[in-house]
């Protein structure tokens, strides 16, 4: 999973991991569904998804904001974002170096939004 190659939780934060088969660990919260999820997260503010290319796939249509790290070569990887473009603006360039960019993207509004 993306968070056994991370290795830790995340400093500073509520870890939630959404795994059907990680057992529980100190330090994290372990959901084994999106309506378990919803439950645990649906109150907080803002909710930072970090991979897996399912969990990306799932929960996009839900999000308001991407942040998106882009690191300068090609790289083999098998969990990609899915195309997101088409509904998101690119709103700012958080931070750029010869290696990578930082990204944060807006959900469009639509027509029926206003």
């Amino acid at each position: 999973t993306t968070f056994e190659s991370i290795g830790r939780p995340l400093p500073g934060r509520r870890n939630v991991v959404l795994s059907r088969a990680m057992p529980e660990r100190e330090g994290v919260t372990v959901i084994r569904d999106l309506a378990e999820l919803e439950r645990a997260c649906g109150g907080e503010e803002k909710v930072f998804v970090i991979g897996g290319a399912q969990v990306y796939a799932e929960l996009l249509p839900r999000c308001g904001e991407v942040y998106l790290t882009l690191v300068a070569g090609e790289h083999e990887g098998d969990a990609f974002l899915p195309p997101f473009e088409h509904l998101f603006d690119l709103k700012e360039v958080l931070g750029r170096t010869d290696e990578l960019e930082f990204r944060r993207y807006e959900r469009k509004r639509t027509e029926a939004a206003g």
